[in-house]
């Protein structure tokens, strides 16, 4: 999967998975578990290549869709 995509799905599915999480979860939504879901059942956007690794590009991503960026 080029990184792009990757990068387009990630931050789909870390709104689609942050609307599915209770309320309470929502309020400081948490990577690792968006990590675990993500590879649970869609691992191929995890099939990139990049410079760090595709782990931390997703997690960079979740962060800036999410506004987490304080979290870098």
């Amino acid at each position: 999967m080029l990184k792009s995509d990757s990068e387009r799905a990630v931050r789909r599915l870390c709104r689609d998975w942050l609307k599915a999480q209770v309320i309470a979860e929502r309020e400081h939504p948490s990577f690792l578990k968006f990590a675990y879901w993500l590879r649970e059942h869609y691992p191929e956007v995890l099939s990139f290549r990049a410079s760090t690794s595709p782990f931390e590009e997703a997690e960079r991503w979740f962060n800036s869709e999410l506004g987490q960026n304080w979290r870098e």
